[in-house]
């Protein structure tokens, strides 16, 4: 339950130093930044089937597979995000420009923490958020290429900057499409070298997403843990 918690709370924040890149390498990250700009310019939805699997470094062997559905919305007053677990155990994580809240459906428990606005920006983690916010808070650099069948990824490496957010998470790895600029792949290392893939499929952009969808209603009794 800690370890969902966590990986919730993973989603809220970050922020990036390291050594400089090479001139090839630089021009190479502007053109992805650039191809990413565009997009989350006029993006204001996105959904997709998600499938995530965590590693944990102390066993070095990798948790159960979770697969669900993943949801996005950008709003005048901020940013809904929305990663409901469907297998093997239903677990939903919902964010608002207010909080974000964890909800465990069988246990009939849930978590819930306060966020400020500059906490859910960046709870999607480059999905409709500026070029310019991520400069500021990460530092960015362009990793490699991979190749997927005919896809073909741009992978970049963001790692925190400010203390805080270093005790969360050590780095973050985005697979960004390289036809469109989607971010179609995530994965969140921690500092005891436990991380979390994580992947979208059937990826949809800009398609309505109904507000209901970021509703969560819980049972009366549901119990509130810390």
């Amino acid at each position: 339950m800690k370890r969902m918690v966590l990986t919730g709370l993973l989603f809220l924040f970050a922020t990036l130093s390291v050594p400089s890149a090479a001139a090839g390498d630089s021009a190479k990250l502007d053109r992805v930044l650039r191809k990413l700009n565009q997009l989350n310019k006029v993006l204001r939805t996105f959904q997709a089937d998600i499938i995530q699997r965590k590693y944990l470094n102390i066993i070095q062997e990798y948790d159960e597979l979770e697969k669900g559905k993943f949801y996005f919305k950008k709003e005048t007053d901020g940013i809904y995000l929305k990663k409901e677990i469907e297998e093997p155990r239903k677990t939903i994580l919902l964010v608002t420009p207010r909080e974000i809240l964890v909800f465990y459906p069988k246990k009939n428990q849930a978590v819930r923490r306060k966020i400020d606005e500059s906490q859910a920006r960046y709870a999607n983690f480059g999905i409709g958020t500026s070029v310019d916010d991520l400069k500021s808070n990460f530092d960015i650099t362009y990793l490699h290429d991979e190749v997927e069948g005919k896809m073909v990824y741009h992978v970049l490496t963001l790692y925190p900057k400010s203390p805080k957010l270093k005790s969360y998470f050590k780095s973050l790895n985005l697979w960004i499409e390289a036809g469109t600029g989607i971010p179609a792949r995530q994965r969140i290392e921690e500092p005891n070298g436990d991380y979390t893939d994580i992947q979208f499929r059937k990826i949809e952009i800009n398609k309505k997403v109904k507000d209901k969808t970021f509703e969560l209603k819980m049972p009366r009794d549901v119990e509130f843990i810390s």
